[in-house]
């Protein structure tokens, strides 16, 4: 798969460093992607969830903190505050 993708970016003139370059890309973006989805599949709407046997509680408030990457901010966007609180 991440050969027939370089041969059709690239052609069959491309040096070994350009080869290695686009294939290194490309790894990274799918990485990148499985784990983007890894996280949002761990995303909970309920407003309490217990992890390792600690129960956690929805923030009242959306996180203020601030990212300088596009990714980032859209992760932050879709992302759920939760604070370790001592419940019943």
């Amino acid at each position: 798969m991440i050969k027939q993708k370089v041969d059709e970016q690239l052609g069959p003139d491309a040096t070994f460093e350009q080869r290695r370059d686009l294939e290194a890309e490309l790894m990274r973006d799918v990485l990148w992607q499985r784990e983007d989805d890894d996280l949002r599949e761990s995303v909970s709407e309920a407003d309490v969830v217990e992890v390792g046997g600690r129960r956690y509680a929805r923030l009242s408030r959306r996180s203020s903190a601030t990212y300088s990457k596009v990714r980032a901010i859209e992760a932050m966007n879709t992302s759920r505050c939760w604070v370790s609180v001592a419940l019943a």
